[in-house]
């Protein structure tokens, strides 16, 4: 048993006024023997033994009197407390107000769009407000922003506040701006608390409802949650979700295919489907049609274009707009480079032929016919190892060390400092490789150390499966090819050796398990070593097509290894390492949709990565173009915002997944429109009956009374 008003219980006391009365109303008889009174005893006897019986009937029933409407006004209940009528926004409340932001909100029927409804239910139950009342306000997406984070009076700052919110790109999750709104009535913990949520219930929303329940439980009875909904069923909706570039290494001239995934979010088939390409907001260059997408189903596309000259661009794959516009477009940032320049170092000497070190590697780096090499974006300058000293590392992208004995001249000073830049190095074994220079030189800065030449009694192959590294998760595939038919005779044993700050990773492993070649990140920059040779000395592996996959893997990284910065989530910033000659510079940003000029946001920084342009969070998904002050590239940097596909499925929360975390009831006309939190259980209240045996319980003792009297 539980009570809503357990204050009213100290009524209980009031039980004893009537045994009070009782006792001092009490008369002190004085006894006057005569003679008659023998005659009178036992009839006074017993007749007093019936009036003592009645006094103590009537006592009780007064007791009890007071005692049950001590009770029923304490108001007990069994099971959960009754919570079937709405809060009223009358009376010492403070209210939260919490608007959905996400992109689902921007979904229209062609007059008004979701989030321009929930701004005017918002701002009409501020403007229905009872002058007095606090409220605070919050716009929630996957984060929570406050807009006017203590609760205020002032009515006119909280509407002011509503009309200047603006929707986002990102997904849906209430539970943060829930859990923030609990701890801002908790502030006030003497007053009634009444959240208010204005959302289409999309029910990507609720993905953590079992987190808003435990929430609003914490907080107890006396945080009400109310959700009011807005619009109607949602409309069917086509999304792209999806642009994949196949080939990350873009050079400038070069075609680039890429594939887009456009999602069926509604119950019908999607027919005949336009699908348009477009280079950096410009018109669209291209388009194809879907035949069918099946409901709730997806299918791809690929387009291939002709890639512009070296700098950042954005592919941009969309479809015909219809009621939620947010996502029928999606943009991917990449990098174009004129060339791809690699160093070789040969540590035979033999720069050119078929001799030494460098013969597969310079054929396998750039697999083309002799004719077709000056076209190719591949560039390739092979050196022996003695003429290093007076090389420029910052010339190129990736440097391969083939059986160099020592790390002397710029190999020594500015191999570290390039791919802490952003270059890549490739070093491999070889009979010639002074081990001891390697690990002195190399060790600590990789987390590799190399042993001594072991020659196998048994060849030993790579791994046959379960490749997990990027770089060869691709060979999971069976149509992709193999590394079963590679075999070595002889290797440089290689120990790993990670700590806090050198992660070390094996790309590959022989059949033993040991490792055959590790990654390293430093910096920017990624550092393969191989343990064997890269030619045929050692082992066959350059003879099998598995060895021209994976070295133009590695092209494939170095040239998109950034992608992920040019491409980050809704809500994050553009954080991105620029050239030196940009340090505090001005730059600006031009937002997708936005005309004119671009908005300035900030000044170019030094960081422990060098100059780094950083900017606000992003609130809109889609291709943005930068500008730096003074920079003769127009814009300087673009990158690609993305929204999370799962926001494009409009589905609605349904009455069960709401009463799963205790969120029950049907929105109603008015101000307090609502859905409440009920606990679990059908809660008994006794109030009615209590007071109904209480004045029951009155009469009897008035007519009891009355009857008592007359005897006597």
């Amino acid at each position: 048993m539980n009570f809503l008003n357990p204050a009213f219980l100290f009524g209980l006391s009031a039980a004893a006024l009537p045994v009070a009365i009782h006792l001092f109303s009490r008369k002190k008889r004085k006894s006057i023997r005569w003679a008659a009174t023998r005659f009178l005893a036992a009839s006074v006897k017993k007749n007093q033994r019936h009036l003592q019986m009645d006094d103590l009937l009537l006592l009780a029933l007064r007791c009890l009197l007071f005692g049950l409407f001590a009770f029923a006004f304490a108001r007990p209940f069994f099971g959960a407390p009754p919570s079937a009528a709405p809060v009223s926004t009358e009376g010492p409340a403070t209210h939260v107000l919490i608007v959905d932001a996400s992109q689902s909100m921007k979904q229209s029927d062609g007059i008004q769009s979701r989030w321009e409804l929930a701004l005017t239910a918002a701002d009409k139950m501020l403007a229905d407000l009872p002058t007095g009342s606090e409220a605070a306000l919050l716009v929630a997406t996957d984060d929570v922003k406050p807009l006017v984070p203590a609760p205020t009076t002032d009515h006119s700052i909280l509407r002011k506040s509503l009309q200047r919110a603006l929707p986002t790109d990102s997904s849906s999750e209430f539970s943060a701006a829930i859990a923030r709104a609990t701890a801002i009535l908790g502030q006030q913990p003497e007053r009634r608390g009444i959240i208010t949520l204005f959302t289409d219930n999309q029910a990507v929303g609720w993905r953590k409802s079992s987190a808003v329940a435990g929430i609003m439980a914490q907080a107890g009875d006396r945080v009400t949650l109310r959700v009011h909904p807005i619009g109607g069923s949602p409309a069917p909706n086509l999304a792209v979700t999806a642009v994949k570039l196949n080939a990350a290494a873009a050079a400038g001239g070069q075609r680039l295919d890429c594939e887009g995934v456009v999602g069926n979010f509604s119950d019908t088939d999607a027919l005949d489907v336009p699908v348009f390409i477009s280079l950096d907001e410009q018109p669209p260059q291209g388009q194809k049609t879907i035949a069918k997408i099946a409901a709730h189903g997806s299918a791809s596309i690929a387009f291939t274009v002709t890639l512009p000259a070296d700098g950042y661009h954005t592919i941009t794959i969309s479809v015909q707009p219809d009621a939620l516009s947010a996502d029928d477009a999606r943009s991917v940032a990449f990098r174009v480079l004129d060339t791809f320049r690699v160093l070789v170092v040969d540590g035979q000497g033999a720069a050119s032929g078929v001799a030494g070190d460098s013969y597969f590697l310079r054929n396998s780096l750039a697999p083309v016919e002799p004719a077709a090499l000056a076209d190719y974006f591949v560039k390739i300058t092979a050196v022996p190892a003695s003429q290093t000293g007076t090389l420029r590392l910052d010339d190129y992208h990736l440097v391969v060390l083939a059986n160099v004995p020592r790390l002397n001249g710029a190999l020594a000073t500015d191999l570290q400092p390039f791919l802490a830049g952003g270059g890549a190095a490739l070093v491999l074994a070889g009979p010639d490789l002074d081990v001891a220079d390697y690990n002195e030189k190399f060790g600590p800065l990789a987390g590799v150390k190399f042993g001594a030449v072991q020659t196998l009694a048994k060849p030993v192959g790579f791994q046959t499966k379960d490749y997990v590294h990027p770089l060869v998760a691709a060979w999971n595939d069976p149509a992709y090819g193999t590394f079963a038919n590679v075999r070595f005779q002889k290797r440089l044993p290689m120990t790993v050796e990670t700590s806090a700050t050198i992660r070390p990773q094996v790309v590959l492993a022989y059949g033993d398990n040991s490792p055959a070649l590790v990654e390293t990140r430093m910096g920017e920059g990624r550092l393969w070593i191989f343990g064997s040779t890269g030619n045929t000395l050692w082992n066959n592996f350059p003879l099998r097509p598995a060895f021209v996959g994976l070295l133009s893997r590695m092209v494939t990284t170095v040239t998109g290894g950034k992608a992920r910065e040019l491409n980050p989530a809704v809500g994050q910033p553009f954080v991105f390492p620029v050239a030196a000659a940009w340090l505090n510079k001005e730059f600006s940003l031009l937002k997708p949709g936005q005309t004119g000029e671009p908005s300035f946001v900030g000044v170019i920084e030094r960081s422990d990565r060098g100059p780094l342009l950083k900017s606000n969070p992003t609130d809109a998904a889609g291709s943005y173009a930068v500008f730096v002050k003074d920079a003769e590239e127009k814009p300087a940097l673009r990158f690609a915002v993305q929204s999370d596909p799962e926001e494009s499925d409009l589905a609605q929360v349904t009455p069960d997944r709401l009463k799963a975390f205790a969120i029950t009831g049907e929105p109603a006309e008015g101000p307090a429109d609502a859905v409440f939190p009920a606990k679990k259980g059908n809660p008994i209240d006794w109030f009615l009956a209590l007071t109904l045996i209480a004045l029951l319980v009155g009469i009897g003792e008035s007519v009891f009374s009355r009857f008592c009297s007359e005897a006597r």
